[in-house]
């Protein structure tokens, strides 16, 4: 995935923003079984979808002719990336979703964790005191700033630019193989 035919989607749910790609074609129910997997949302609990329009305005994603709408306009503007803000629950009509305000939308108004989700992996970006192995080039990790990310999960290590070519599921080899140089 990462050609022509997938899009970057971030989520943002709970004061983290998900990142991840998805298809084009894409339905509304595959959207939203993604969306739940991504987040991490139970299978029997509600919620709802919102993106934020050209105008502004915060627009509910709860139908294909919606979302259809939705992915016309992102090409059309040729945003960098799709954001859906994600809140629990369904509101009645015309009213808030709990915990949605103006200022969720506004850009720059709130600071968002960024998670970036491949292959069951939820990863951070890490800046690293001490020089560490990339798990997907073998290269050493290193720099100034944020140079890599660690799954929260099984605290895989990997560049930036690696983390697109993970292609081990988290939880699928032993962490006593993972090297890095002076300890972290």
């Amino acid at each position: 995935m990462n050609g022509e035919d997938d899009f970057a989607v971030k989520a943002a749910f709970n004061n983290d923003i998900y990142v991840t790609r998805l298809q084009f074609a894409i339905t509304f129910e595959d959207l939203q079984l993604a969306i739940k997997s991504i987040v991490s949302i139970p299978d029997d609990e509600q919620f709802t979808m919102k993106w934020v329009d050209d105008e502004g305005d915060p627009c509910i994603i709860s139908s294909q002719p919606e979302l259809d709408e939705a992915i016309r306009l992102f090409v059309l503007n040729r945003d960098a990336e799709f954001l859906i803000h994600v809140f629990g629950g369904r509101p009645p009509p015309g009213e808030a979703c709990k915990g949605e305000s103006r200022n969720v939308y506004r850009r720059g108004a709130k600071r968002w964790r960024m998670l970036y989700k491949i292959n069951g992996h939820t990863f951070v970006a890490k800046r690293f005191n001490k020089f560490a192995e990339c798990r997907v080039c073998a290269d050493k990790i290193w720099g100034l700033g944020m140079q890599g990310f660690r799954c929260r999960d099984c605290h895989t290590l990997v560049h930036k630019r690696c983390y697109k070519k993970m292609t081990d599921e988290c939880g699928s080899f032993d962490n006593k193989v993972h090297k890095t140089v002076g300890g972290l």
